[in-house]
């Protein structure tokens, strides 16, 4: 089943002992939808110090055995600087991603690098189209008439019109005061 819903906000749960992504949005006849999503699995990149390799996963093995699903030997480009070619680092997936910063500061100590540390989810939502469609619209009409030639005056339907869309969508997001 297909849904066209517009992105609100976003963050996680455990349930059952398992990470799922909320999804809150609104469809486009204006109704509530939290969608779930348990398919993800959160992770992190560890990049030990020279020769340092087993002894970072002799480390992560004994403190975080409960914590860490899966530890893999991947190879990535590391986001600094320009590399040839990849690196070889570890994956560390987990199976609660509030432990990720705790489980990152420790590893700090231990000889590693922390690479990538997956972020709180956030949402990002344009709606700068919205805003710009407002302006022409509004633009456009005032020039209609051919007495409109001062700036300022032209200017103050437009604006009106811009803050009508923008006061609308600070209502829709729940950001009035924030």
């Amino acid at each position: 089943m297909k849904i066209t819903f517009q992105l609100l906000d976003s963050d996680y749960i455990l349930l059952n002992n398992k990470p799922v992504i909320r999804l809150f949005g609104r469809t486009e006849d204006g109704k509530s939808i939290t969608v779930f999503y348990d398919k993800f699995s959160p992770y992190f990149y560890v990049l030990p110090k020279e020769g340092k390799l087993t002894e970072v996963k002799n480390y992560i093995e004994k403190n975080f055995k409960n914590l860490v699903v899966k530890m893999e030997n991947v190879e990535k480009f590391l986001p600094i600087g320009y590399q040839e070619k990849a690196t070889k680092i570890l994956k560390l997936t987990l199976n609660d991603p509030s432990k990720t910063p705790s489980i990152r500061d420790n590893l700090k100590e231990k000889e590693a690098m922390i690479v990538k540390a997956e972020q709180k989810i956030t949402g990002k939502i344009n709606i700068n189209t919205e805003i710009r469609v407002a302006f022409c619209n509004a633009l456009r009409e005032t020039l209609k008439n051919p007495e409109n030639n001062v700036p300022y005056e032209i200017m103050k339907p437009v604006e009106a019109a811009v803050q009508k869309v923008v006061e609308e969508k600070i209502r829709i997001f729940g950001s009035a005061g924030k």
